[in-house]
């Protein structure tokens, strides 16, 4: 990005506000028509330039839901927003835009007009930092989560940006709560104070930057509950922002180590635009949810390695491994694991063989009628396609 770029975003970001689409287009009209009659590219022309190229940029992140937070946000301070959910940065402020989803389906960001501490992450509340929070602080938490769960859409009320202060509840005596539904996201804005009566400085400089947030206008949503699987079904829930019932939604999966997206199943909104359907993934994929020509951001569902440890015949025990493919874990090394000492301590390990479509083995180990033992399949044995798989507890 060149220089004049990178002035013009910062300019539009202190302005405090998001242009909206109409405004953007006005402003490439107006820009390249100022261009071209000014002749060659210098004085004014290069900065009507660099407006052209900013509304043109800021257009092309419209429509592909790319947040422009991480645009204007200075080197260190922040990184890319995942999915164009965000803060715009202002002066003052430290911004944090979470990229992967420790909820499934929702990704969070932070803004503070204090350093943030180190010992807090990226993705979670700051508790650290709102715990030694000075007076004047403000830190400001939103996660957003996508809609299509009619029993937690239920608690946000669809508004319009920018959100309102005013309309916070205070959920602590430091902590003001503001719960909105906004597109296809349900957003949970935190407000802390660092005093239990703000000043109207501290609330109207909260407003500033909760009025610079962003959420990306996507057609269709898609979330994923669990996101880690064992075994057993994965409901997948999202909404499509055309509130009606009887739309045809697609889901299609790319499973680990495929390298294209396949159609899975298929299932048709309900009343508000939402929609639900269950799958029984056998392998780690990712999912995307397809409507109107238009596709969901990806979400991933892992798969971890199904381990039984069993008792056998003439003191024997035996071990199996399952996963999607015959001969996935053939020759796998698994770790038969005791309790000692409060702790889970290697004693064994033993390679796989096949059996049928199992991964399987038999083998000896003495120990005392009440061991508490485990099988284990490390991660370095299952990827890039499982995670690493624990069987149950057995007592000999």
């Amino acid at each position: 990005m060149s220089r004049d770029l990178e002035q013009e975003l910062q300019r539009l970001g202190d302005a405090g506000e998001t242009p909206s689409e109409q405004e953007l287009r006005r402003m490439a009209r107006e820009a390249a028509s100022e261009s071209r009659s000014l002749g060659p590219a210098r004085g004014p022309r290069r900065r009507w330039a660099g407006v052209a190229a900013v509304a043109a940029a800021l257009l092309a992140a419209s429509a592909l839901g790319v947040a422009l937070g991480s645009s204007l946000t200075p080197a260190g301070s922040a990184s890319m927003p995942a999915r164009g959910l965000g803060f715009l940065p202002a002066p003052g402020w430290t911004i944090v835009q979470g990229e992967t989803f420790d909820v499934p389906g929702a990704t969070s960001a932070t803004a503070a007009n204090v350093p943030l501490h180190p010992a807090d992450r990226p993705n979670a509340l700051p508790a650290r930092t709102i715990a030694t929070l000075p007076a004047r602080g403000v830190v400001i938490h939103v996660t957003f989560e996508a809609r299509g769960d009619p029993a937690r859409d239920v608690a946000f009320v669809r508004q319009s940006l920018p959100l309102q202060v005013e309309d916070a509840r205070p959920a602590s005596p430091s902590e003001h709560r503001l719960r909105a539904a906004v597109g296809g996201f349900n957003v949970d804005a935190r407000i802390h104070y660092g005093r239990p009566t703000p000043t109207a400085a501290m609330v109207d400089s909260a407003q500033r930057q909760l009025s610079r947030l962003t959420v990306a206008a996507e057609r269709v949503t898609l979330r994923a509950y669990p996101t880690i699987l064992t075994s057993g079904p994965v409901t997948l829930s999202g909404t499509i922002d055309k509130p009606v019932a009887g739309e045809v939604v697609d889901i299609q999966a790319k499973d680990c180590g495929a390298q294209f997206f396949r159609g899975l199943a298929g299932t048709t909104t309900k009343g508000g635009g939402s929609f639900s359907t269950t799958i029984h993934p056998q392998i780690s994929t990712t999912l995307r949810a397809l409507w109107d020509g238009n596709a969901s951001a990806p979400v991933t569902v892992w798969q971890r390695a199904s381990v039984y440890l069993r008792t056998g015949t003439r003191g024997r025990l035996y071990v199996t491994a399952w996963g999607a493919e015959a001969q996935v874990f053939w020759r796998k090394k698994i770790q038969i694991q005791q309790r000692k000492a409060g702790q889970w301590k290697t004693v064994h390990t033993v390679p796989l063989t096949m059996e049928g479509n199992l991964g399987r083995t038999y083998f000896r180990l003495p120990v005392p009628r009440g061991t508490l033992l485990r099988a284990v399949l490390p991660r370095s044995q299952t990827k890039p396609c499982f995670l690493q798989g624990v069987s149950p507890v057995l007592r000999t």
